[in-house]
């Protein structure tokens, strides 16, 4: 069961808790925590219960530039690994252009859906 916070609070279930809550709280030379993934498991708890919207107006302005800064350098890393294109001007809305149904992707997708359940039917 994967936490994901979304803008808006989420109540969290006791199950969620247990696993994602250390059993103490501790402060080891200046960090909370044994280790990073003790300490990024409570964090995404809490920000599962508080919301992002709230997390993020709770936010010293700095931060909230900050965390802009990093989300956008992140989405630029994202988009070069996946080729870099980007659209560089508008579309003419004179111009005719292609659906995603006209590439025939669903089709494509359809017959790999169809062959991976052959292949479990197998096993």
């Amino acid at each position: 069961m994967k936490i994901i916070p979304s803008k808006n609070p989420q109540k969290i279930t006791y199950s969620q808790y247990k696993r994602y809550t250390p059993e103490k709280l501790e402060l080891l030379d200046g960090n909370l925590l044994w280790n990073e993934q003790e300490r990024m498991n409570l964090l995404l708890l809490l920000l599962y219960n508080v919301g992002l919207e709230s997390f993020v107006q709770h936010l010293p302005k700095e931060s909230r530039n900050e965390l802009k800064s990093l989300l956008e350098s992140i989405d630029e890393e994202n988009s070069a690994k996946q080729g870099g294109l980007k659209r560089t001007r508008k579309r003419n809305s004179l111009q005719p252009h292609t659906s995603v149904h006209d590439w025939g992707i669903q089709e494509i997708l359809d017959k790999m859906d169809k062959a991976i359940e052959k292949l479990y039917r197998r096993w």
